[in-house]
């Protein structure tokens, strides 16, 4: 038996510049897998997604409260490191043009936990004008609200998403 539990699964809707799921995470779960799959837009440029979570009052958290690091690795040889403190989002600084789309796996720990931040991890992997990229990071969202969401956005006004699944597992321990 599998110790991750489906608890939801949304499909990108054609036409919108950010995407959010709400009342995913709650007491029941202490750590969460946050998969997204094929995230692309219409745009025909590069752009970065970038992540927030919601509140338990179904409030996307824009405080300067986000702290996050990534290591970017591509396979022409060209790395960087991205860090930002007090922010109001975490950016994947990663493509999500089509055909190859933007995939990752997140961990979001103690979202509900309002003793402790809210932590996540995460792996992912995009490309663009055949360049390959892959991208390791962490983040902590400095306070200690509830949280119940998470979702992104992209860094162009005019730019709106065109395929993609969301699926949030959580992470069942037994005693």
């Amino acid at each position: 038996m599998s110790n991750l539990r489906l608890i939801n699964e949304t499909e990108v809707t054609t036409g919108i510049s950010e995407f959010y799921v709400n009342n995913i995470f709650t007491d029941d779960f202490d750590i969460y897998k946050v998969v997204f799959n094929n995230i692309s837009t219409a745009s025909s440029s590069s752009c970065n997604l970038l992540h927030r979570f919601v509140d338990s009052s179904g409030n996307v958290v824009t405080s300067s409260k986000y702290t996050f690091q990534t290591l970017q690795i591509r396979d022409d040889g060209v790395s960087a490191q991205y860090r930002g403190d007090a922010n109001t989002s975490v950016s994947r600084v990663l493509s999500d043009l089509s055909p190859e789309g933007h995939s990752s796996t997140n961990w979001i720990y103690n979202p509900t936990n309002t003793n402790s931040y809210t932590y996540y991890t995460g792996q992912s992997m995009s490309g663009i004008s055949s360049v390959l990229r892959m991208g390791q990071q962490i983040c902590v969202l400095e306070e200690t609200s509830k949280i119940t969401g998470f979702g992104f956005f992209v860094n162009g006004a005019t730019t709106t998403f065109s395929t993609g699944v969301m699926r949030t597992y959580g992470l069942r321990v037994d005693a």
